[in-house]
């Protein structure tokens, strides 16, 4: 590809137009898996934040659709790779750049929730640091990350418990919201459910009520938790929202939007035949029946050929590794 060879001679604009173009047209069965998989690797060299904005979208988009198969340990191989040069060139050092700023963002968090070892170590010190001294919080640029992997990686209740206490007393809405998405990283069952429990009590505003549900299915480990409790509560639910809060419908695409296999499907569609007064949510459960389709889909159609394409190039990479 010349794209990898001489990346100068396309504009920033281009370089993240090409990717974007061969991500959609690959979605669409219009273009080989490979061919994209091909051009993405061209990312090990990219310093810009646009084609990177690109490229983090389609990572995170590939690992919603691998991630409960075996092509998943492959897949980290690979985004880890392609991630390192430019991890290790912006750091976790906060600089004046506005458009550095978002690109260390994009890439950290990107890097993060892959599992990037160094990446991971560093939001964990940090994070570390700031429950020592909670009044001298991490730069805003990279707080997101510091809280969220930093409390998924460390995952005891003592530090669950901690940040729930500062979550309760802070005042200001958007740390909140920090605060509210990174108790939701934590990687323990029982501490997600009562996350859950507690949700539903005067401690958590109801207009803060579904995105809190909607941080907790994102998280793989609460995904099945929500979407047991939804079920399991709707009437409750419904009662106190109302049938017509839209809020409450669009929750439902949000917990099933990475579900890929025919049981989740029937499961959804035993809920809906369950309840089929839907209101507000009736279009909401529709998309969220549909999305599932198209996952199960992409599965049956591209699994093999993405899965023999990452293969190839985690053992290319070993070689290469090996003889240097």
């Amino acid at each position: 590809f010349t794209i990898k060879a001489s990346r100068e001679t396309f504009s920033t604009a281009d370089r993240a137009h090409l990717l974007n173009d061969a991500n959609t047209l690959a979605a669409a069965g219009q273009l080989s898996y490979a061919v994209a998989l091909d051009l993405s690797t061209y990312l090990g060299t990219e310093q810009d934040y646009v084609p990177w904005s690109v490229g983090t979208a389609s990572l995170s988009t590939l690992r919603n659709r691998v991630y409960y198969t075996d092509l998943y340990s492959n897949f980290t191989t690979y985004a880890r790779k392609l991630l390192t040069p430019i991890v290790e060139s912006v750091t976790f050092t906060v600089g004046t750049d506005h458009l550095e700023n978002r690109l260390r963002i994009k890439v950290l968090s990107s890097a993060c929730s892959l599992g990037h070892e160094s990446s991971l170590q560093q939001a964990v010190t940090l994070f570390n640091q700031w429950l020592a001294s909670p009044e001298t919080r991490p730069s805003p640029d990279i707080r997101d990350v510091v809280y969220y992997y930093g409390l998924q990686q460390v995952n005891t209740e003592a530090a669950w418990d901690q940040v729930w206490k500062l979550y309760l007393d802070e005042t200001d809405a958007q740390e909140k919201l920090k605060l509210m998405n990174c108790l939701a990283a934590v990687q323990v069952p029982w501490l997600l459910q009562r996350y859950i429990n507690w949700a539903g009590t005067s401690n958590v505003r109801r207009q803060d009520y579904f995105t809190l549900l909607g941080y907790i299915s994102i998280n793989p480990v609460g995904q099945s938790l929500v979407w047991d409790y939804v079920r399991q509560n709707w009437e409750q639910l419904v009662e106190r929202f109302g049938i017509n809060e839209r809020t409450l419908g669009r929750l439902i695409p949000t917990i099933t939007a990475r579900f890929s296999t025919q049981t989740k499907l029937e499961e959804m569609q035993q809920f809906f035949t369950k309840y089929p007064e839907a209101e507000a949510g009736t279009a909401a459960r529709q998309q969220a029946l549909e999305t599932v389709k198209a996952n199960i889909k992409w599965l049956t159609v591209n699994k093999a050929q993405v899965g023999e394409w990452l293969a190839s190039y985690v053992q290319q990479s070993t070689v290469t590794n090996r003889s240097q």
